[in-house]
C-alpha cells in the first residue's frame, strides 16, 4: 500500500505542477488582456485546487502510514510539509477570491495571485525533498 501510494504521490506532482503552470498563464493572460471571465476559467481554478488537495492528502496519508515523524529528519516537516499545506491553502483561497471578484479583471487577478503564490510554495516543498535525496 505504502509503495503504491508513494509512487502515486510522486507521479501526481507532475500533473499538479503542470495544472498550476497552465492555470497561472491563463489567469495572467485573462487579467492583462481584460478578457471576460468564463465558466471554464472557474473550472480550471477549481480542478487545479482539487489536484493540489489530492496531492497533499496523499502526502499526509503517506506521512501517517509511513510513521515519518519517527524516522524523518526534523527539517522534513518544515521544508516539505509546511510549504505544501500553505500552498494548498493559497490555491483554495484563489478559488474563493475568483468567485467573489466584482469584475472579470479582479477575478483573473486574484486567481492568478493565489495560484502563483500557492504554486511557488508547493514548488519550494518539492525542491527541498528532491535535494534531500
Amino acid at each position: 500500500m505504502y509503495f503504491i501510494l508513494f509512487h502515486a504521490h510522486s507521479g501526481w506532482r507532475h500533473l499538479v505542477l503542470l495544472l498550476l503552470f497552465i492555470a497561472c498563464i491563463k489567469m495572467l493572460v485573462g487579467w492583462q488582456q481584460k478578457k471576460p471571465w468564463q465558466k471554464i476559467d472557474l473550472q480550471l481554478v477549481s480542478f487545479t485546487n482539487m489536484a493540489v488537495v489530492l496531492q497533499v492528502l496523499m502526502g499526509v496519508i503517506l506521512y501517517i502510514i509511513g510513521k515519518s515523524w519517527l524516522t524523518a529528519p526534523a527539517w522534513f516537516s518544515v521544508a516539505h510539509i509546511l510549504p505544501a499545506l500553505v500552498g494548498t491553502f493559497m490555491t483554495a483561497k484563489a478559488s474563493g477570491w475568483a468567485k467573489r471578484g466584482q469584475t472579470d479583471v479582479e477575478k483573473f487577478q486574484w486567481a492568478f495571485i493565489g495560484l502563483l503564490s500557492g504554486g511557488i510554495l508547493i514548488l519550494v516543498g518539492v525542491v527541498f525533498i528532491l535535494m534531500a535525496r
